[in-house]
């Protein structure tokens, strides 16, 4: 299992148009972490999850959505710029399996 930083932007911030996305990162175990970025739990590469969410979502062409994976080496960064640990949060994410 990867862990994956997702980012979601529509050009109009309207929590109905987010509401779809939320709800599909929400049903695969991701954590809301931002306004319109998760952390998301996936056995896959970033390429199949952004497949599967654009799938399921109907991602329009002027939306954007990113996919990456978190590496080890930056969770220093993600925990320093988070405020929160990595480790409790990928704690967390076991829990909800």
């Amino acid at each position: 299992m990867f862990l994956y930083m997702v980012s979601y932007d529509i050009p109009k911030r309207d929590d109905s148009l987010y509401e779809p996305m939320w709800s599909y990162l929400g049903s695969i175990k991701g954590r809301k972490i931002l306004y319109s970025q998760w952390i998301v739990p996936h056995p896959g590469p970033a390429e199949t999850l952004l497949k599967e969410i654009k799938e399921k979502v109907k991602v329009k062409p002027e939306e954007r959505l990113i996919v990456q994976r978190v590496m080890i080496d930056m969770a220093g960064f993600g925990a320093f710029n988070l405020g929160i640990a990595i480790d409790a949060l990928v704690e967390g994410l076991k829990r909800s399996e």
